[in-house]
């Protein structure tokens, strides 16, 4: 309720939610984010400032997020310690090391879209691009263990 509440008054006062929707999603340990995802993806390009990511950007980190959700949760030697592992990095290079780390352990599952080598990250929108990418990764991740588990039972 609480985070509900600091969600409402940002949203009036046109304010940034993404960091308080990134919190959220990885410690409610929800199983289907992807309306929030949406959403969150929709309302931030619409309050948009000078000095917030490009539409560009945003799409590059959640592409980014969505591949490694993906392999991560397909993957037999993915585990969701490998997500909060990517984002407890609080520097540029530590994120970039973390998904290096990601690419040898997961092979060929995990293929980085060159977007994110051509400038689409930088020092500037780091904090912006790893929250999108790390709330679309949990979204994938979900989506990807949700069907093998399907899979399991039937």
């Amino acid at each position: 309720t609480l985070v509900r509440n600091r969600v409402c008054e940002r949203i009036l006062r046109k304010k940034s939610i993404l960091e308080l929707v990134e919190i959220f999603v990885y410690h409610a340990d929800l199983k289907f984010v992807s309306p929030l995802l949406d959403f969150l993806i929709a309302y931030e390009n619409e309050i948009r400032r000078d000095d917030a990511m490009t539409k560009e950007e945003q799409d590059a980190a959640v592409k980014l997020g969505r591949r490694i959700g993906t392999a991560v949760g397909n993957s037999s030697d993915g585990k969701r310690g490998d997500l909060f592992a990517l984002r407890k990095s609080r520097k540029k290079i530590d994120f970039l090391e973390q998904i290096n780390r990601l690419q040898f352990k997961l092979g060929g599952e995990l293929v980085i879209p060159p977007d994110v080598y051509e400038g689409r990250l930088t020092d500037k929108n780091f904090d912006e691009f790893k929250q999108f990418c790390m709330i679309a990764a949990l979204n994938s991740f979900n989506a990807a263990t949700s069907k093998d588990k399907k899979n399991k039972e039937g």
